[in-house]
């Protein structure tokens, strides 16, 4: 039966019923494919919609920033998340002086400041350096800090692959100096 062997009748009951047995029919001979294409194609949709929006680059809060500077014949680069401060007090506040709380998660040890944001800060020496009159190795280390109101002590951790500073191990420090901070 097709669409087009439905008789028109001016009995609306014949008629319903007439067209109630096509779709029946026409249901049981296309339903599985119908329902299967529907199934399919929203699949297909979903994963497209997905894929698009992985495809779009927004700005994070704490946006990467990699500097790199050369003083003599060394190379000096940094490579950070600049925090966003968002009018927020950090010296003393968002940032405590001295080392951080223990959290639950991390070594839930205190720590230090990982001196940016997200991921840890790293510093890297094309050559051997001297810092506040101490060897340190060329190389990359992890760069930590502990805030203080008249001093701050800088740490160049071996660990350059840890999230922050939760994880943060004083065994595994290659320099620790204090410092001074100018305004």
């Amino acid at each position: 039966m097709n669409i087009a062997s439905i008789e028109k009748t001016n009995n609306p009951k014949l008629s319903s019923q007439r067209e109630n047995q096509f779709k029946i029919k026409l249901q049981s001979k296309f339903g599985g494919a119908v329902r299967r294409f529907s199934f399919y194609s929203g699949i297909f949709i979903f994963f497209i919609s997905f894929s698009l929006s992985a495809q779009i680059n927004t700005p994070q809060v704490s946006p990467h920033a990699t500097i790199s500077q050369t003083i003599g014949l060394s190379t000096i680069t940094v490579d950070y998340h600049r925090p966003g401060v968002k009018g927020r007090e950090i010296w003393g506040a968002l940032v405590p002086y001295g080392m951080s709380e223990g959290v639950p998660f991390g070594s839930g040890k205190p720590y230090p400041w990982r001196a940016g944001a997200n991921e840890n800060t790293l510093i890297t020496f094309s050559d051997n350096v001297k810092i506040e009159g101490k060897e340190l190795p060329a190389g990359t280390y992890g760069l930590h800090m502990i805030p203080g109101e008249k001093e701050w002590i800088i740490i160049f951790s071996s660990t350059t692959t840890a999230w922050g500073s939760f994880f943060y191990d004083p065994d595994e420090d290659a320099l620790r100096v204090t410092v001074t901070p100018v305004a």
